[in-house]
Formats: C-alpha cells, structure tokens, sequence
C-alpha cells in the first residue's frame, strides 16, 4: 500500500498526492524505460559517460566565427584543450599557465608567428591576457560549470586530441567554425541547428563556406580532410552535399542520453572507417 494519500481528481481519474517534501522524481513512461536500458549498458556503451568536455556557447562562437581565420580557429581548439576543470578559463599545462614560448610549442609556431595569433585572439576577444597569464573568455568557453540559459555544444577532449593529431592549424580550424551549425539532435550541420527534427534546413557547401567566411573550394578540400580524419561524414548527393558530425566528438544533449539515430550514426562513420581501411 502506498505512504501517500489517494486522492481523486475533478475528472475522476485516481492517483496519489505526493509531497513536495518527499523530493520525488517524475518521469514518463519513455524515460523510465530509456533509464532501464541505459542502466544494463556495459560502462564502454556508455558512450559519453565519465568523459572530459569543454563547451561552446553558439551564439557568442557565432559571433566571431568570421572574424578568425582558419589558423587563428585551430589554435584556438588547441588552446581550449588545455583548461582544466573550473579553472576560470586559465589554459595551463603540468600545473603551470602557459606562456607565449608554451603556446609557440603547442601551436607549433615561431615566436613571431604565435605572437601574432595571440593578439588577434585578444583583439577578438576570446582570450585575456593579465599578470598570472592567459586565459579563455568564459563568455565564449568553459570547462566545469555552465551558464544554465546559454545554449551550447560539448567538445570531448581525448577523440579531439585523436582527429587533430594529424592535421594542420588551418584544418582543425573548420572543426572550430561548424560548432554553431551542429544540430542538438541530428549531428548534421544546419542552418537552424536548434530546429525541430523535421523543419531542419540543412548547411550545403556554399551556405556553410558563406556562413564562416571561405570560399566553397576551401571548405570542399577541409571538409575531405576532416572526413579522412573521422571527424565529419559527406552523405547525400554531390550537388547536395551534406555534413554529419561524430556524435562522440560534438554533443548538445545530457550525458548519457542513448537514441537510436545516435548508435546508426556512429555505425556509419565506423563502416566509413573499414572502407577507407582506418
């Protein structure tokens, strides 16, 4: 028998009051069931379970997506893999903030060439320099806590570290340049990427080449290298070209959210992969 009292509504439909007090969590039917196959996952089906992120709030990335060039974007991706956990946003390598000589060697640049990057960076407004050292404008970036209204898209850490081992400066900054464009439940980069499923209009070559500010050639070869590297799948037609993003590289969901779209698409990237012989 229920500790709570049964109460009947205007309607006559029977059910049972529940207290504030009592803390108790509603669910629906789905996400009930959605909990209990989550639950008898093995932890490696987990997919996003226990992993490091950073976030990207769209709006405030969409700002300035045309403002950098695909250079000053990578070394931007490169700089943001190295905050820590609420760190307020202070890049920092072995306990210590990075200093110009340290980005050099990341960004694996000259002095002058760093320098330079630097102070576009800081004239854009995504990095501040003050006496302890640099760190990333938590209006664009963070890692750990969150602003609760701004939409935003996760980044995990390890599989970005994996893409952009190979790749150069100028092609991990389209990596940096879709982010406001991928779609919270699709993957697939959009005009509206905050849509209803079945009202997305989909980013083609041309669009996305004048949303961040290249020609549709350049995003043509980046995109090639990008889907080389596992990042972004090319489907569709050739002259209607549409692009997929690896669920475990980019996420706007809650963690542990499990659909079946998400399980087709990394399926298609790993058939991709053994085609190519990755």
């Amino acid at each position: 028998m229920s500790k709570y009292e049964q109460v009947v509504t205007e309607n006559g439909e029977v059910g049972v009051f529940v207290p504030d007090s009592a803390n108790a969590i509603i669910r629906t039917p789905e996400e009930v069931e959605r909990a209990k196959m989550f639950a008898t996952l093995p932890a490696r089906k987990r997919f996003h379970h226990g992993r490091n992120y950073f976030v990207s709030y769209n709006d405030a990335v969409a700002e300035i997506i045309k403002d950098l060039s695909l250079i000053e974007a990578g070394a931007l991706i490169k700089l943001l893999l190295t905050l820590k956990m609420n760190g307020d946003g202070r890049i920092m390598s072995a306990g210590k903030s990075l200093n110009k000589a340290d980005i050099a060697r990341l960004l694996g640049r000259s002095r002058s060439a760093t320098n330079e990057i630097i102070d576009r960076l800081i004239l854009i407004g995504v990095l501040i320099s003050d006496d302890t050292g640099f760190r990333i404008d938590e209006k664009f970036h963070v890692m750990g806590k969150m602003a609760a209204t701004e939409v935003f898209t996760k980044m995990y850490t390890v599989r970005t570290r994996e893409i952009i081992a190979d790749l150069k400066l100028s092609e991990i900054g389209l990596l940096y340049k879709i982010i406001p464009f991928f779609h919270y439940s699709e993957y697939y980069l959009c005009v509206n990427s905050n849509a209803d499923p079945k009202n997305i209009e989909y980013m083609l070559r041309e669009g996305l080449a004048e949303a961040i500010g290249h020609a549709p050639a350049t995003v043509t070869r980046l995109v090639s290298r990008l889907q080389s590297a596992g990042a972004i799948l090319v489907t569709g037609t050739r002259n209607e070209a549409r692009y997929l993003v690896h669920p475990d590289l980019m996420f706007r969901q809650a963690e542990g959210t499990e659909t079946k779209w998400t399980w087709a698409v990394r399926k298609m990237f790993d058939d991709h992969a053994k085609k190519a012989g990755r």
